[in-house]
């Protein structure tokens, strides 16, 4: 009988073997990893000071792709582009001095669309949290008032409490 090849067959089938970490779907999820996205809740309220009011939008612009990567039913996407194009609406319009209904109508626009890009991340981090086993509560009452700023100390608060590890799942 001639020795057992050591090489494993490239034709054979794949095994059958599944991670537990495998999700419902057939999705492979790794554990999310917020301490890259700490930033200063203090810094960002400076800087949306000296920006007048800009910073909010480029906090969600940057944000975006690590929101997104993230295993959630929902995604940002193109939302905060929308806000972006809204902001600079209302610019426009106070600029070209139209009738002030067309003013308060852009900047009411504006504001709604930035309500629904705050609850939309709210919604990815709940779900993310629900996931991962943590334990970290998000304030309807904080996204509505504070917006991104409350989202980041959110994000912070994610950072320092380490995902579980689930019955059955591989501790990460």
């Amino acid at each position: 009988m001639p020795p057992p090849d050591l090489q494993p067959n490239p034709y054979a089938p794949p095994s059958a073997e599944v991670s537990a970490a495998a999700a419902p779907g057939g999705r492979r999820y790794s554990r999310s990893d917020y301490r890259p996205e700490r930033r200063s809740v203090l810094l960002m309220i400076l800087l949306s000071v000296v920006t007048l009011g800009v910073y909010p939008m480029v906090w969600y612009l940057r944000r975006a792709p690590f929101l997104d990567a993230l295993p959630a039913d929902k995604k940002v996407g193109a939302m905060p582009w929308i806000a972006v194009a809204l902001f600079g609406v209302v610019f426009v319009v106070a600029a070209a001095r139209l009738p002030e209904g067309a003013v308060r109508f852009a900047q009411l626009a504006s504001g709604i669309m930035n309500l629904v890009l705050a609850f939309r991340v709210a919604h990815i981090l709940r779900s993310d949290f629900a996931r991962s086993g943590r334990i970290i509560g998000v304030s309807t009452a904080g996204v509505f008032f504070f917006g991104c700023l409350y989202l980041q100390h959110v994000m912070n608060e994610a950072a320092e409490v380490p995902a579980r590890a689930r019955e059955g799942e591989e501790a990460a």
